[in-house]
């Protein structure tokens, strides 16, 4: 794998849909990937993390779960199984 370069599952809450889904991550400098399968070869989306802090949400039902909040677009919500 590249340098600097995360991947992962993730689950990720928008605001518009409210479910959880599992997505597939590619963390590259400030932009975060999200794809529907690991195979996939085009992303579905592309969280821009310029600006944005990342905290543990309390508020959440999941034990790990993060959010993202960001002035505009809006806040993401994610959760893993694994701290």
């Amino acid at each position: 794998s590249e340098s600097g370069v995360l991947t992962g599952f993730l689950f990720k809450k928008g605001e518009r849909n409210t479910a959880y889904h599992r997505r597939w991550f590619i963390l590259k400098g400030n932009m975060l990937f999200y794809f529907e399968e690991r195979e996939s070869r085009e992303p579905i989306g592309v969280i821009v993390l310029e600006g944005c802090t990342v905290e543990l949400c309390e508020s959440e039902s999941e034990e790990m779960s993060y959010c993202c909040p960001h002035q505009n677009p809006p806040t993401y919500l994610f959760w893993t199984a694994f701290a």
